[in-house]
């Protein structure tokens, strides 16, 4: 993977635009971040940096190098959405409110991973049941 794959990998994984993810990392100008998906430049420590301090998963050295495991990377939109909405509304949010809302987040994230698992868990035993029903009645 190279710097702009890893970059986009990163970016798509959050679920923001590249204006809300360079907001998000606290880059001042999503410019950067076009070059780098463009090509015309490499990803800076400074940008991996930035990117490490929001996504710990996403390593310094997996940013500049591209050597190790992909991150999972945590899908930030539902918060940067409520975040935009608040300041095109000139409602002030203090750190604490962001913090409850992303560990909201997070916590409605892994339930619905959680449902999908146990959905596909309860598929297989359904499965599993009427197989061995079939092959009972077979007999």
């Amino acid at each position: 993977m190279n710097d702009s794959e890893r970059l986009k990998f990163v970016i798509d994984g959050s679920g923001l635009s590249v204006r809300a993810f360079a907001k998000y990392i606290g880059v001042s100008t999503p410019q950067n971040l076009y070059d780098v998906l463009k090509g015309k430049h490499a990803i800076s420590k400074k940008l991996a940096e930035a990117i490490n301090v929001k996504y710990l998963n996403a390593s310094i050295s997996w940013l500049l190098t591209g050597i190790g495991d992909n991150p999972e990377v945590e899908n930030v939109s539902n918060i940067s959405a409520i975040i935009d909405e608040c300041q095109n509304d000139n409602i002030v949010m203090s750190r604490d409110v962001f913090e409850l809302l992303k560990s909201q987040s997070e916590t409605i994230t892994s339930q619905q991973k959680t449902i999908e698992s146990l959905a596909i868990s309860n598929e297989k035993v359904v499965s599993y049941l009427k197989e061995k029903e079939d092959n009972k009645s077979n007999i």
